[in-house]
């Protein structure tokens, strides 16, 4: 397509990357595969997704429900961060889809709630703790509280829910002041 537009020296240059790209061996790539790209993918479809919701736009919720397959594909290849990170993502999606008990299943549930916050002390270690997989999902129950008040019918169900938002984020306040979602 570059050699059609007179531009050969860009095709030139595509051919040279894609041919770098071909020959890295496994020493040069991530060590967690391509799971972390496709995670950032999400993660990136995602917060659009959020976007075009806030907007109005349509079609959001298609995009939404087609995170939920490679999701699932990255939760088959083990249990590590990545995989924790896709429980989180996964509820995420629910929450934007306004699933909010099915979100609340995957952060609370025994089996992904162990899962989830089985890595804080890696991350700890590593002085990345704002990072972690639990942080993320907090701030995500937070999320699925304060929405869940704002569709109360009761005052009493409204202050219930915005004080379990409230604790969750006073908690990453207190906590984790570098956590990215702010």
């Amino acid at each position: 397509s570059y050699k059609e537009k007179g531009q050969a020296s860009e095709a030139e240059k595509v051919v040279k990357y894609r041919e770098a790209l071909v020959e890295m061996d496994d020493t040069e790539k991530s060590p967690l595969g391509d799971r972390e790209g496709a995670l950032i993918s999400i993660q990136t479809k995602l917060d659009a997704v959020e976007k075009l919701k806030e907007d109005g736009k349509t079609g959001w919720q298609s995009v939404a429900n087609d995170a939920f397959k490679p999701l699932e594909e990255l939760l088959w290849a083990g249990i590590d961060s990545i995989a924790a990170l896709s429980y989180v993502e996964k509820a995420r999606a629910l929450y934007i889809l306004e699933r909010y008990s099915d979100a609340l299943q995957i952060l609370t549930g025994e089996k992904t709630a162990a899962i989830i916050n089985g890595f804080d002390e890696g991350y700890k270690k590593e002085r990345i703790e704002s990072q972690a997989p639990s942080v993320f999902a907090t701030f995500i129950e937070g999320r699925i509280y304060q929405a869940q008040a704002a569709k109360a019918s009761s005052d009493e169900e409204k202050i219930k829910l915005n004080g379990k938002a409230v604790k969750k984020f006073y908690s990453l306040l207190l906590k984790h002041e570098k956590f990215p979602k702010y």
